[in-house]
This record gives structure tokens, C-alpha cells and sequence, in this order.
């Protein structure tokens, strides 16, 4: 059974997988229990069946005991694959940055998880086979494949106390993007301006999150697939909890934004 912690989930009453954590973590027993309870399902293979976890401030689903993924299309069910482990990420990450593979593995991401027609970064010379799920590590061992877990991902719309904090994991989703400048001292009592990225929420145009912005990256206001390798950093600042975005180095790699209409 896999130790994978969903923020996502296929709901049987209106056959979607466009449902998220944030819907459900705040209802009352009662509410969860009429609405949702026995009708929420793997977002993938939309086998096994999920429940609501409540650990102290921080919520997730997971599969009822002795509930199996199932193969769709020939491919098994990635949510079969446990977490990644942080060191197995961390090593993983490094190593596919010696190679400057980072972005090749955002654009495999985006196609896979937006199911979009992008170009193919060509491959560098002599690297391993890559798996069918780019989020899936796998090492070579003894002639062998071992599956290492899959890279901990998850969508704009559960980012916050819920998101793993200060490890490396991939953010991503449809979000509304505005450039905007902010104003601080440094240390030496300058007044400078930074450049920051606000992704917001496309339908409520509600602030998720922010990072500065690279400097190689052009960007104008609208809508975005978006899916950046980094970190969910909390920060409290006179009373108030913010969740930073921290992207991952070198930040112009780790972060892959794609226009699309609105």
C-alpha cells in the first residue's frame, strides 16, 4: 500500500478528478460524511478508495487498508509508487543538475499531468532510460531497475500548512500570474526594488503564493500551467503565517511557465 499522501481526488458523483483536499478538510463530520464519505477515489486509476486524515492542523487522504491500485491504458497507477524519501529526492535532483536535466524534467511533468503537445528536450549522450511516469526515480542496481518513489508533487490549490515544509517537492497547476514590484531596505538601509511572482487563483484572483522573479524569465499578466521544482518555506511575520515559494537552483530551470487563452 502506498505511503503517498493525495491532495487530489475522483469524486463518483460527478465522475471528475478535479477535486481537491481544500474542498473537504474543513467540513464538519456530519458534512464530510453525507457528501463525500465512500464517493472519493484514486485520481488516477479510480480504484481504490480514499478517507480523510485529520493530523492535528494538517489534513491528507489516504487509501483504506487493502484497497489496490490498478493498471489504465498498460501503465500501472503511479500512486502505487511510495513518496520518495527527502535524500532520495535530494540526491536525484543533483544529480539530474550535473547533467542540466531539471528542466526536462518539468517539461515531462507538464505534458503528463496537463496532457499537453510540448517539444521533447533532446537527451544528453549516454543517459539512463527514462520512465514512463517522469516523477517515478528509479536507480540501476545489481541489473536491475529499483523503483526509488516518486517525487512529492502537488497542486497550487493545497499549498500551505498541508505541503511538506522546507523539502523539495514540485508545485503545479493552472494559476492566474501578475508581475509585481516590492519595496524593502537592505541591510545597509537602501531603498531597493525586487520583482516578485504572484500566482494566484485564476476564478477568485486570490494570492496562493509568491517568489521573486528570475531574471532570464519574461513574463506578462494572464494565465499559466505552471510547475516549479523548490520548497513551501512558512514564515510568520507580526502574527501573520505566510508560505513561501522557494524555488529550487538554478531557479531559471526549476521553473517551466506555459501561457494558455483565458
Amino acid at each position: 500500500m502506498s505511503d503517498y499522501k493525495f491532495d487530489t481526488f475522483y469524486y463518483s458523483e460527478d465522475q471528475s478528478s478535479e477535486h481537491y483536499l481544500i474542498e473537504i478538510e474543513k467540513l464538519t463530520d456530519d458534512d464530510y460524511n453525507q457528501l463525500y464519505r465512500g464517493k472519493m477515489y484514486c485520481p488516477w486509476c479510480k480504484k481504490p478508495q480514499l478517507s480523510l486524515v485529520k493530523n492535528g492542523t494538517k489534513s491528507f487522504l489516504r487509501t483504506y487498508p487493502k484497497q489496490y491500485h490498478i493498471a489504465v491504458g498498460g501503465e500501472m497507477c503511479p500512486y502505487v509508487n511510495n513518496t520518495a524519501s527527502t535524500k532520495v529526492v535530494e540526491e536525484y535532483i543533483q544529480e539530474i543538475r550535473k547533467c542540466k536535466k531539471i528542466k526536462n524534467l518539468l517539461e515531462s511533468t507538464m505534458r503528463r499531468l496537463f496532457k499537453l503537445d510540448m517539444p521533447i528536450s533532446m537527451m544528453v549522450k549516454g543517459e539512463q532510460r527514462q520512465p514512463s511516469n517522469p516523477l517515478l526515480i528509479e536507480k540501476p542496481q545489481n541489473d536491475k531497475i529499483i523503483k526509488k518513489g516518486i517525487i512529492p508533487h502537488y497542486s497550487f490549490k493545497s499549498w500551505g500548512e498541508n505541503l511538506p515544509q522546507d523539502q523539495l517537492l514540485i508545485v503545479y497547476g493552472k494559476v492566474y500570474i501578475e508581475v509585481k514590484d516590492i519595496s524593502s531596505i537592505d541591510k545597509e538601509g537602501n531603498a531597493i526594488i525586487q520583482k516578485y511572482i504572484h500566482f494566484k487563483d485564476i476564478k477568485s484572483r486570490k494570492l496562493i503564493t509568491s517568489c521573486r522573479k528570475p531574471n532570464e524569465i519574461e513574463l506578462r499578466e494572464g494565465n499559466y500551467y505552471a510547475v516549479i521544482l523548490g520548497k513551501c518555506h512558512k514564515k510568520e511575520i507580526r502574527g501573520y503565517t505566510y508560505y513561501n515559494l522557494w524555488i529550487n537552483f538554478p531557479v531559471e530551470e526549476s521553473i517551466l511557465l506555459k501561457p494558455f487563452p483565458s
